[in-house]
């Protein structure tokens, strides 16, 4: 069930009479999702100036309300998941009531278009372009058909290196977090040094999903310790992994197949684009290892395309000068980071700020947007 503004003003402050949501059902008024309060704090503070970082914001807030400006919003995966700790996840009803509004009270418009209008100078108030990272077959299933909709453009990332198989971090999730039990003890050999950790506290045995649980604390760790890893080096610690926790399943979530890319780029309002090819922090490997994920990438989904593939996103949100040089020299025109801030025409082209939106309901959702449409 969509919900319906029953009003939003975006010409005044009056937040009280302004950010209220109905439906055409009695629906209880949802909770906002613990992540909100942290993402709350991007508002632009004008009456407080702690540090650098909110002037610097602050300026961009009057930039978007006054000056000709867009935003780029940031999305990865589509799902209602019992297990999501890296906030990825935002409910397909959530979605469903963000673009709805986005659709009623800003305008929407892909990447290029925004760039190329701010070029020409000939941007559309409020215009908002949107994203997703990674490439889940989420996007197809569930994102698609509300893009369609709502008549929303977007543009998908695609990591082309485990096209139809889950994510290795989606692997690691499923390892730690959905198995029954754990045995006592864990050691590994990374990069040559040998790593233990004691699972014998008691909630190791537990399936607990809250955030400060010893299973997650675990999960986060082993995450960063695969994180800079080679791709031969940390599949081999995952076999490991699933030889220790006993577990023959996989993860239901994956990324996209081959013929699920081409099908996602017949729908007209949605544009491709690159995301390496295993996920990397850039900026943290070797000069010719950073150029064949970028330009490998770019080769294999031009190559399941069969046409020219331009726009490119960082993983992490990361890239130094050197990266972005690397990215315009592989032919691609625009590339988006995670940094948040508007865009505006004097922007670098290859590090384009976002926006990631957390599993916002519509209301939490106009409260926060409000604040940068003006």
């Amino acid at each position: 069930m969509l919900w319906t503004l029953a009003k939003i003003d975006f010409t005044n402050g009056d937040n009280q009479s302004t950010n209220k949501l109905i439906t055409s059902g009695q629906i209880k008024k949802r909770q906002t999702p613990e992540c909100s309060n942290h993402a709350l704090n991007l508002l632009p503070a004008m009456t407080r100036l702690p540090g650098l970082k909110q002037i610097r914001l602050g300026m961009q807030w009057l930039r978007g309300r006054i000056g000709a400006a867009g935003l780029i919003l940031g999305y990865h995966r589509v799902a209602v998941s019992p297990y999501d700790p890296f906030g990825l996840c935002v409910q397909p009803q959530h979605l469903a009531e963000q673009l709805e509004i986005i659709a009623q009270y800003a305008t929407p418009i892909s990447l290029e278009g925004m760039w190329a209008g701010l070029q020409a100078r000939t941007l559309p108030r409020r215009a908002i372009a949107v994203t997703f990272d990674d490439g889940y077959a989420e996007v197809l299933a569930a994102a698609a058909p509300l893009l369609a909709h709502h008549n929303i453009p977007a543009t998908v990332f695609v990591t082309t290196g485990s096209l139809g198989h889950p994510f290795w971090w989606d692997e690691l999730t499923y390892l730690i977090l959905a198995s029954p039990c754990l045995p006592d003890s864990l050691e590994l050999s990374i990069k040559g040094d040998s790593v233990r950790w004691s699972v014998t506290h008691p909630r190791y045995l537990s399936l607990n999903k809250d955030t400060d649980s010893p299973r997650r604390n675990l999960l986060h760790t082993l995450y960063n310790h695969l994180v800079p890893l080679s791709l031969d080096e940390r599949n081999l610690l995952l076999a490991e992994l699933r030889q220790w926790t006993g577990c023959t399943s996989s993860p239901r979530e994956r990324s996209l197949t081959p013929d699920e890319i081409i099908t996602l780029n017949q729908h007209q309002l949605i544009s491709l684009g690159a995301h390496t090819v295993t996920h990397p922090w850039l900026p943290h490997l070797p000069a010719a290892a950073q150029q064949a994920e970028i330009q490998g990438s770019k080769h294999t989904l031009e190559t399941v395309l069969g046409q020219p593939v331009t726009l490119f996103s960082y993983p992490h949100g990361q890239a130094n000068q050197d990266t972005r040089r690397w990215v315009g020299q592989a032919g691609f025109a625009l590339a988006c980071a995670s940094e948040n801030g508007v865009v505006w025409r004097g922007r670098d082209p290859y590090f384009l700020p976002r926006f990631w939106i957390p599993d916002w309901d519509g209301e939490t959702f106009a409260r926060w947007l409000k604040q940068w449409l003006g």
